[in-house]
């Protein structure tokens, strides 16, 4: 297949194009950094651009699609169609009634012309278009005219007042579509025109692009991109899983998974992610599902539908003009889409059955840098929900009263969690091995500080040796702590019952916290006995709460990528071909070959190297210089690296103003979270020492546990119950009655 395949040196590198045996074709991209932007978020615009501006993803369907009468016609007509078209293929078998709305099928693999689509007033939109678009460094450049003015003061200022329900951003509008006799007009919009209250525009709520001579018909709100990693690996079934969900309700804008992450070889930090994953998905992801919505879809493995990625691409692919949306965009660009959908009206969901793995950090130094830009993307982010809050309570309705006292709760807890968790060992070491409170607290506040100001102005290799030390040192003292102290209260609990006077305690909230994650566990059994690496999650908790949120602040003016970075651009092996192995290895033999027989050996290795040079050459081609379809898609790569993708056009700030911004935001953020914490430290400590007895204290100290963890706890239990059982009704009835009755879809207002 791969020895058949058609490598095209483009504006932006190298793409292969190759088409699969099932008749579906691949594009493989291959990106120079040193002609288009390097950061994962500028890959997706990419993407993303060259599917829904370039290629034509069609449906499979007769002729008869091209004048449908209305929406629900439409889509009666294409589920009859499609099965129709099935049942005389003969060739997808694994499709049920409610999956054939979901098929896609490519008809058109080569390089369709672009005046075959018209895009629908893209500047109206602030999605500039290919052909006409403004200089991108102008002050006239449009960024998302629809819901502020064309000049900001902050590139996060013009994030959406009210939700647009007509047409989704940028979407393609056929030049003979008409709905109930109406045709669709679009008015330029001018300084005081804007395009939310344009007059004279018919548009239905969800458009359906109607291709004009073709078989075909491309509907975004039944299109979805699924975003993946390399180092992925997934079943078939789990994208169907992602597709039910998001066909069941046209509200999800995106979808994802259950990620198990798993290490190129066993370690301690490997079980703890195994745990931390599983406890995130099993309560957090589950109980957003119920309350409101996920708040982030990884990237490494999700579903979008298309025209939620319409409503959002203009601003997702916006440069980065502050500091400060560096970490919000460029360092966790899935958590940016997530919220950019959310404002929009749309809600993320999660699906337990969808199951996929990923590679994950199995070193301490790679782990640190993952969570280092983790943590930071993390914290942007969740500052910019909570700015946002009236604004996403207005636009979606998944922000109810419940869920946004949830995030409003987790967001405070995230940013005194250093201070709680000192308390929390300190005063542990106090109620069960008796070491005095004060004479534990005061070093390890000062050590941390201390901590801190090393993270500033040292190495990253000192930086990663010292966190490594201090984790061992505060994981010990928290494990010893947390498993002592459970037995010592077990054992106090048994007690009291065997003595037939029994009452419950304050500190007997601490239990609850552990069980709660054994009762998550049992709601899971296929998971059930990943449990088991909660040991290495304990140890590495004091590092993950009060080392780590400092060592990331500390070191926010790094830009690298953490893991799999790489600022070189190499040139792809293509001799790893299936036909040419063979001409590697013998070019490989013909190197070992003594020099004193010349640079080439008489025996037929001159040969193989003037072959491999011919079938590289071959193989190889310029596409400014192929066909009329190739130079066309050519003109598509250069006008929009020109316009956007280009390492010279939509830029942000420059590289020393970024870093002098990035300084100051540092010493800022670093010493008022320092500050912010010692209060806090300083709060608890006094209402601790102001009790006498061992009891008073214990019972504090889980009164403490309980106020900060108690709400959030209580709302992921029942979010997890309730989620839990949604899931197997669902998949019972599923089960047990097939196909026979359709499934209720929910419509997006």
């Amino acid at each position: 297949m791969l020895d058949r395949a058609r490598c095209w040196i483009t504006p932006y590198g190298l793409q292969i194009f190759c088409q699969l045996p099932s008749g579906l074709p691949m594009f493989v991209h291959l990106k120079d950094p040193k002609k288009v932007k390097s950061k994962k978020r500028w890959s997706q615009a990419m993407y993303i651009n060259y599917v829904m501006r370039f290629r034509k993803v069609l449906w499979r369907n007769d002729s008869e699609n091209i004048a449908l009468p209305s929406m629900d016609d439409l889509g009666r007509h294409a589920v009859s169609s499609i099965s129709k078209s099935v049942q005389e293929a003969g060739d997808i078998q694994f499709l049920s009634h409610n999956e054939q709305f979901m098929l896609r099928r490519i008809t058109n693999i080569g390089y369709p012309t672009l005046a075959e689509f018209r895009v629908a007033a893209d500047t109206v939109h602030g999605c500039p278009s290919v052909e006409d678009s403004s200089p991108p460094n102008s002050e006239s450049e449009s960024q998302g005219q629809v819901y502020s003015s064309s000049k900001e003061s902050s590139d996060l200022e013009s994030l959406p007042d009210e939700k647009f329900k007509d047409v989704p951003l940028g979407a393609y509008v056929n030049r003979g579509y008409q709905s109930d006799g109406e045709g669709v007009s679009w008015s330029t919009p001018g300084p005081d025109n804007d395009a939310l209250n344009s007059t004279n525009k018919t548009a239905p709520s969800s458009y359906t692009d109607v291709v004009v001579g073709q078989s075909a018909y491309v509907d975004d709100d039944h299109t979805f991109i699924l975003a993946t990693d390399a180092d992925m690996d997934f079943k078939a079934d789990a994208i169907k899983e992602l597709l039910d969900l998001c066909t069941s309700d046209k509200r999800i804008g995106a979808a994802c998974g259950r990620t198990h992450p798993i290490g190129q070889k066993c370690s301690s930090i490997v079980w703890h992610q195994v745990f931390e994953y599983a406890k995130d998905f099993w309560m957090i992801k589950n109980a957003q599902n119920i309350i409101g919505s996920v708040s982030c879809c990884p990237g490494c493995f999700s579903l979008y539908r298309a025209s939620a990625i319409r409503d959002v691409m203009s601003k997702y692919s916006s440069p980065t003009r502050t500091p400060f949306t560096v970490y919000v965009k460029d360092t966790g660009e899935d958590r940016w889409m997530a919220t950019l959908m959310m404002i929009n009206g749309w809600r993320m969901r999660y699906s337990p059955f969808a199951d996929n793995t990923t590679y994950c950090p199995d070193t301490f130094e790679e782990y640190y840098k993952q969570r280092r830009r983790w943590i930071l993307s993390d914290m942007a982010n969740a500052i910019l929900v909570v700015q946002n809050l009236i604004r996403l309570v207005r636009n979606n309705e998944c922000f109810s009263l419940m869920y946004v006292i949830y995030l409003v709760n987790m967001f405070l807890n995230n940013v005194i969690t250093p201070g709680t968790a000192i308390v929390m060992i300190t005063a542990g070491l106090e109620l069960v091995f008796e070491i005095p409170y004060v004479y534990t607290t005061i070093p390890m506040a000062l050590i941390v500080y201390l901590y801190a100001f090393i993270c500033t102005c040292t190495s990253a290799r000192t930086q990663g040796l010292l966190t490594s030390v201090l984790m061992v040192l505060m994981g010990s003292m928290f494990s010893s702590v947390a498993m002592y102290g459970s037995y010592k209260i077990t054992a106090g609990m048994v007690a009291e019952i065997n003595a037939g006077h029994f009452h419950f305690q304050q500190h007997y909230v601490i239990l609850l916290l552990t069980l709660s994650l054994v009762y998550a566990a049992l709601m899971h059994p296929r998971e059930s006995h990943q449990i088991i690496y909660g040991f290495a999650y304990l140890f590495i908790f004091p590092a993950m709460h009060v080392l780590l949120p400092i060592y990331s602040i500390a070191n926010i003016i790094d830009q690298s990528w953490g893991t799999r970075d790489s600022n070189k651009a190499k040139m792809p092996k293509l001799s790893c071909m299936p036909s040419l192995k063979k001409l590697r290895k013998r070019m490989k033999k013909s190197k070992s070959k003594d020099v004193s027989q010349g640079p080439y050996p008489d025996n037929h290795e001159p040969d193989a190297q003037t072959e491999l040079q011919d079938i590289l050459s071959s193989l190889v081609m310029d596409m400014s210089k192929g066909d009329e379809k190739a130079r066309e898609e050519y003109k598509f790569w250069e006008s929009l690296i020109a316009t956007h993708l280009g390492v010279d056009v939509n830029k942000g700030l420059e590289k020393a103003a970024l870093a002098e911004g990035l300084g100051r935001m540092r010493n800022r953020l670093l010493g008022g979270f320092l500050l912010l914490n010692a209060v806090w430290l300083g709060f608890l400590s006094y209402f601790y020492l102001g009790l006498d007895s061992p009891l008073s204290r214990l019972n504090i100290y889980g009164i403490i546990s309980g106020a900060l963890y108690g709400f959030t706890l209580i709302i992921q239990i029942l979010g997890l119950t309730a989620g839990r059982i949604e899931q197997v009704l669902r998949r019972l009835a599923t089960y047990v009655h097939g196909d026979k009755f359709p499934v209720w879809v929910s419509e997006r207002e």
